[in-house]
């Protein structure tokens, strides 16, 4: 089956949405941290009406506040991707390959992740 990379796109974008619904991790007790869900939610949006240089910006933005949310950080890449400025594809590629090294069990940054280098033409490390 030959997925186009719109296709490609749609099913991480799915994803992306569908990963919402558990955003961010538990606050351990005594910390105290503001309430991002509802940037995230809104860059949600912004990827879903094709506006990635907002979301580019508000994830961004999520994530200097919370370096450790990792369901922003594939979003991030997923929103630098789509963006398409230069080094864009290049840059989203090395925040996947960082999200994956350091959470190789995740899912959705296995699946972003080989869909870059499948276009980077890496097809062996996409394999893996």
């Amino acid at each position: 089956m030959n997925m186009g990379p719109s296709l490609i796109w749609t099913l991480a974008l799915g994803l992306s949405l569908a990963g919402l619904g558990g955003c961010g991790d538990a606050t351990p007790a005594g910390q105290e941290t503001e309430d991002l869900d509802g940037p995230h939610r809104k860059a949600a949006g912004l990827l879903a009406r094709y506006d990635y240089g907002d979301a580019v910006r508000i994830l961004q933005s999520v994530i200097d506040r919370d370096p450790d949310r990792l369901d922003a950080r594939i979003d991030l890449a997923i929103a630098t991707m789509n963006r398409q400025e230069e080094n864009d594809e290049a840059n989203a590629l090395a925040m996947l390959d960082d999200v994956h090294a350091r959470h190789p069990n995740d899912p959705r940054a296995s699946f972003v992740s080989s869909v870059l280098h499948l276009r980077a033409g890496n097809d062996s490390i996409a394999r893996d």
